[in-house]
């Protein structure tokens, strides 16, 4: 864990000291983040202006820069400085160290001696450690997802189980592959969308009595991740082929 020493800034001639954040053992300020000499507004710190990336450095999401730096702070991600197009992950008590360039964005924090104030560079990649998204995605989806008419039929691709027929929203029932009165669980892998009157027509019968073979199950939907759009233009998340607006 890295400790971030609170510090007295002024936003603006305007005292903000009293506006910190306070996680565990780790202590960020709202400071303030200076480019060309142009301060920002204070909710410029809540932007989405990070990338994540997994494990396997696949960019998934984006996150603010106050989560950035206190998730940094926990251990769950480590921060990705680029040297001549070179991604290069350091841990937060080593990033805190490195010089800020030139022209590069960077927040101030409290010294280790009575007044000092260093410059610490923001990130714009971070490494989530210990995170998957492939797997996350299968593990976790099916309790984000409910089961519901609408998200069967969209699993389905709007086509009956048994008949093959395209259907009309009018026409969209559950069907239980498994029926529920036989020991049959409402789980993605024994619902699949059937027409309103077979499903009718078949209660809990077999399917060779209504003239129909049993329909295979289907697993839960993956979930589709957002589109990231790099409106920043940051040429770092170009490296990762992130689009530009």
């Amino acid at each position: 864990m890295v400790k971030l020493r609170k510090a007295r800034v002024s936003l603006g001639g305007l005292d903000n000291s009293a506006r910190i954040i306070n996680v565990s053992t780790v202590y960020i300020t709202h400071l303030k983040i200076v480019k060309n000499s142009i301060n920002y507004r204070m909710d410029i710190l809540d932007k989405s202006r990070v990338l994540k990336l997994d494990k396997n450095w696949r960019p998934f999401a984006t996150a603010s820069i106050r989560k950035a730096f206190l998730d940094a702070g926990a251990g769950a991600v480590t921060l990705l400085r680029f040297y001549e197009g070179n991604p290069t992950p350091y841990r937060l008590e080593d990033w805190i160290n490195i010089p800020v360039g030139e022209k590069e964005e960077y927040i101030t924090i409290g010294g280790k001696y009575h007044g000092e104030i260093r410059k610490v560079a923001i990130p714009r990649v971070i490494i989530c450690v210990g995170f998957d998204q492939v797997i996350l995605q299968k593990q976790n989806f099916k309790k984000s997802q409910p089961i519901t008419t609408r998200s069967v039929a969209e699993r389905d691709d709007f086509i009956c189980a048994v008949s093959n027929k395209k259907l009309p929203p009018q026409d969209w029932s559950i069907e239980h592959i498994r029926p529920r009165s036989k020991g049959g669980k409402n789980e993605w892998e024994n619902v699949r969308l059937m027409d309103r009157r077979l499903n009718s027509l078949r209660g809990n019968k077999s399917y060779r009595k209504i003239g129909y073979r049993k329909p295979k199950s289907k697993p839960a939907p993956i979930k589709k991740l957002s589109k990231i759009v790099n409106k920043w233009e940051f040429p770092e998340w170009d490296l990762f082929q992130i689009p530009r607006e």
